[in-house]
């Protein structure tokens, strides 16, 4: 997984997405002052229900510990 320097990234709304046949997820992640301040789902689809609650959970860890590296969500592991 590929890393990227928050301090050196200027304050903005950053826009990314993912598409594989199981999970499609759009999102805006916020940086501000070097740290992550936000991450939005702006839209997703995966193929198994219970997989969505990754989009809940894991933006709010990937904030809270300012890190990609977070546990993953148990049944939502492509999504996560």
């Amino acid at each position: 997984m590929d890393t990227v320097d928050l301090v050196h990234l200027k304050d903005g709304v950053y826009i990314g997405s993912d598409m594989t046949p199981l999970c499609k997820v759009r999102l805006a992640t916020t940086v501000k002052d070097g740290k992550l301040t936000e991450i939005k789902i702006l839209s997703h689809y995966v193929t198994y229900p219970l997989a969505g609650r990754a989009y809940d959970i894991i933006p709010k860890r990937i904030v809270e510990k300012q890190s990609l590296d977070v546990d993953a969500v148990t049944a939502a592991t492509i999504s996560t």
